[in-house]
């Protein structure tokens, strides 16, 4: 991520014209406490844990400080991206894809998931949203955008629902029975395997309270498909079809 963004800023200023950046970052940036569209330089890295999150703080740290200098930039911090509103095509290595993969191969999920909810962006959405952006420049020049779906959420329960709609049959099971059965998974990717962890906790949304105002007011004229059940039927219907097999 740095050397990369070093890269970018690079090419980018090579000429007396800079290119002007659409940089891609992430709320992971986001330390405990910061929920606002703000700079890098007003949030500390003190909880940032994982290495992913601390090199994306240091790569928008470097471009912002470009900006700073004079480069035309706009930072777009993503949060959760789920299928496409058309095909339901989804990133297979996408969590909550996995989780809901991990449901179906295991026919149960945890009880104390159920009054969860999910509230991913559809993934050409997002990219929608980024092009009208960079196309009204240079207005947002400068500007930092959290890339969230504040509006429009999918209750867990209604996943549970729509799978035993497509056949299926699901038990609810403690998060210790869900521990046991989720390492009973085998598939020939070893996609379970490496992101086990992650599925040993609850990660569907229990409640959302990142800003996302500037990125909602500046995409207003779009026109954003809410996450119902023809939604959510598309994305388990890919799900069925290209991950578990």
């Amino acid at each position: 991520n740095v050397c990369g963004t070093r890269e970018i800023i690079r090419l980018a200023t090579h000429t007396s014209t800079c290119i002007p950046v659409q940089y891609i970052s992430t709320i992971s940036v986001l330390s405990s406490g910061f929920n606002q569209e703000l700079s890098i330089d007003e949030i500390p890295p003190d909880d940032l844990v994982s290495g992913y999150a601390q090199s994306k703080w240091v790569a928008e740290k470097l471009i912002t400080k470009a900006s700073q200098l004079g480069l035309p930039v706009v930072i777009y911090r993503l949060g959760s991206i789920c299928a496409a509103t058309e095909t339901g095509a989804c990133n297979r290595n996408d969590i909550h894809t996995l989780l809901v993969a991990a449901i179906i191969k295991i026919s149960c999920y945890r009880e104390t998931e159920i009054n969860t909810h999910f509230n991913g962006l559809p993934v050409d959405f997002t990219a929608k949203s980024i092009v009208y952006l960079s196309s009204i420049q240079p207005e947002v020049y400068g500007n930092v955008y959290h890339v969230l779906n504040l509006d429009s959420e999918v209750p867990f329960k209604c996943i549970i629902d729509d799978i035993r709609r497509c056949g299926i049959q699901l038990n609810n099971v403690s998060d210790e029975e869900w521990q046991v059965k989720l390492k009973t998974i085998t598939d020939r990717d070893g996609l379970f395997e490496s992101v086990g962890g992650f599925l040993l906790e609850n990660t569907s949304n229990k409640g959302c309270i990142l800003s996302a105002s500037n990125f909602k007011n500046a995409i207003s004229s779009l026109n954003f498909l809410s996450l119902d059940k023809d939604y959510v039927f598309k994305w388990l219907n890919f799900i069925l079809h290209h991950i578990v097999r």
